[in-house]
């Protein structure tokens, strides 16, 4: 709720255009299920929000826009530390590669 009322807040006070990036996985999620089902539901809900806004508000042309994590975490993959939940600098490069999609997307209908 609290990401989806951070969207709202923007998009009442004007900002055009919101992006909202899923949860990536993590060793934890794959060490505890809750956590897992936790994150699916949160980015689930974060994909409808943006869905809505885009059919409620596209008419003035501000809406969030939903953009799944760009990659999946895999043990030993070198955009992943090694405690599994933070990205290294090589991950970093690929989140913001996989965002550039979306970004101009954004852009353009700005």
């Amino acid at each position: 709720d609290v990401l989806i009322d951070m969207h709202n807040m923007c998009l009442e006070q004007g900002v055009k255009r919101t992006i909202a990036v899923g949860i990536p996985q993590s060793a934890w999620q794959n060490q505890n299920l809750e956590v897992k089902n936790m994150v699916k539901e949160v980015n689930a809900s974060l994909e409808s929000y943006c869905k809505e806004t885009q059919a409620t508000r596209g008419e003035k042309g501000n809406y969030a826009t939903f953009c799944p994590f760009p990659f999946e975490y895999a043990a030993n993959d070198v955009k992943w530390s090694s405690d599994g939940l933070h990205l290294t600098s090589e991950g970093y490069e690929a989140l913001g590669l996989g965002l550039v999609p979306t970004v101009l997307d954004v852009l353009d209908d700005l």
